[in-house]
């Protein structure tokens, strides 16, 4: 029942979040991130893509 959960993909649940959803589900969660998230698999400029979702990859620690 949440918006930014699928299934069609794979059968089994899975979550696409932008980054600031990301970034806040984490905070809620209690942690902060270390770094800056880097992002993998973005279309270049002026290109239609088919290709999977972007893939954000970082460090976070528990808060606390």
């Amino acid at each position: 029942g949440e918006s930014f959960v699928f299934t069609q993909f794979a059968g089994e649940p899975q979550c696409f979040l932008t980054e600031a959803e990301l970034l806040g589900e984490l905070e809620a969660a209690g942690f902060e991130p270390t770094g800056p998230l880097t992002e993998h698999n973005l279309p270049r400029p002026g290109q239609l893509t088919r290709g999977g979702p972007v893939i954000f990859e970082g460090a976070f620690r528990l808060r606390g």
